[in-house]
């Protein structure tokens, strides 16, 4: 019981340490912040704002520069993705059903008539269905025939 008790005591002041050396490290940093503050104010807010201007200035000319060539070559993708997007805009609407990619498709191979053509597209697959589920229905019903016969 002593034991656990004097182990209990042990493991309370070094914990009690600890909180001590960790207030006294923080109460380290927080002079150093103070004492860096206090060097700033010192030197003067004129200097450091004088340094600050200067690199700015150094990088909006370096920027100006790469921009001019960088700039004309944005501008130019930007109309492209622009443009795209409009011709996507349109062929949503004019679609209706989600067969947006077929209908650009078709538009960009410069075919005429991409609607008619869209249209036909879908009475060939109706066409198609009916005539398989038609070809079903008779392969049934010859089966029908066949076991009653």
């Amino acid at each position: 019981m002593q034991e656990k008790e004097d182990y209990g005591k042990k493991k309370e002041e070094e914990k009690k340490e600890e909180k001590e050396k960790c207030v006294e490290e923080d109460e380290e940093r927080d002079g150093k912040w103070k004492e860096q503050e206090d060097d700033d104010e010192n030197q003067g807010e004129d200097s450091i704002k004088k340094k600050r201007k200067k690199k700015l200035e150094v990088n909006d000319a370096e920027k100006e520069e790469e921009g001019e060539e960088e700039g004309n070559k944005i501008m130019v993708m930007m109309k492209k993705k622009r443009k795209e997007k409009r011709m996507g805009q349109k062929m949503v609407k004019q679609c209706k059903r989600k067969k947006t990619m077929v209908v650009k498709n078709m538009k960009e191979k410069g075919t005429k008539n991409w609607k008619r053509q869209m249209r036909r597209n879908r009475k060939k697959k109706r066409y198609r269905k009916m005539m398989t589920t038609k070809k079903e229905n008779e392969k049934e019903e010859d089966m029908w025939d066949a076991e009653s016969n």
